[in-house]
């Protein structure tokens, strides 16, 4: 403790802020692992290690965080560890919450949304239709949504749902 109120003073202000990071992370994944029943623990390459976790401690929104704790969870656990790809890290870091919100509600949306699928969302989640469009732009972009016709009938990609079922219970 004495060394990290010296580091905070003298040199690395950040090591209390990433202290604490990994202390919630620590505390998440565990719950994850519990939540799944998961018994035994996979070490992860260091080559998906390395940028998940500094994404995920890069990140101080709420829901992004439950994002990044899940997908930590599934990189770790034998069962899951197949579907974290680094591909999935590099989209992550580029979510705005909202993001994560309206790519989950769509993607829980079966069949065709009334009236369509960009003012379903926005009647679910009761954000502005303009913040929804931006979203769904950015998971455009992001190869997680995709609208052919118009982006007021966007729909999930496969991307954006092995996304989802790396980060679902």
């Amino acid at each position: 403790m004495p060394e990290d109120v010296v580091g905070l003073f003298l040199g690395d202000p950040l090591r209390a802020v990433r202290t604490l990071a990994a202390e919630w992370y620590d505390d998440k994944v565990r719950e994850i692992h519990q939540r799944r029943n998961v018994k035994r623990l996979e070490s992860v390459s260091l080559s998906v290690a390395i940028p998940l976790l500094r994404g995920a401690y890069d990140e101080s929104r709420d829901q992004l965080r439950e994002l990044w704790a899940a997908l930590i969870a599934a990189a770790m656990d034998p069962d899951r560890t197949g579907r974290v790809r680094l591909s999935f890290i590099d989209a992550l870091r580029q979510f705005d919450p909202l993001d994560a919100l309206v790519l989950k509600c769509r993607n829980d949306v079966s069949g065709s949304p009334t009236p369509n699928s960009l003012e379903c969302v926005q009647i679910r989640l009761g954000a502005p239709l303009e913040e929804i469009m931006i979203s769904v732009a950015n998971l455009g972009r992001l190869n997680c949504a995709e609208y052919p016709s118009a982006i007021q009938f966007f729909g999930i990609t496969p991307f954006g749902r092995g996304l989802l079922r790396a980060v679902s219970d």
